[in-house]
């Protein structure tokens, strides 16, 4: 998950710490919600409780990360 990583140190500034798990915590099932930061986007899946984030300078599929909302919150909680 080296794009989780790279996200974190990047663009997962305290205000956007807060917009993502202020989303997450709103998100309703059926709720798609998209946030485009300096050089990552990131997609929040009420559906399918995913986040997705993907790197703009990376197009290959190395360049996307899929996970939990409960482990991209977890992620972002923890990172300082």
């Amino acid at each position: 998950m080296s794009i989780l990583k790279d996200f974190l140190e990047q663009d997962a500034d305290k205000y956007c710490k807060r917009i993502l798990l202020d989303a997450i915590a709103e998100l309703q099932a059926d709720t798609v919600r998209e946030f485009t930061f300096n050089r990552f986007n990131v997609r929040l899946v009420g559906s399918t409780a995913m986040a997705e984030i993907e790197d703009e300078f990376e197009v290959s599929l190395e360049g996307q990360c899929s996970l939990t909302l409960d482990q991209f919150k977890e992620a972002l909680a923890k990172h300082q």
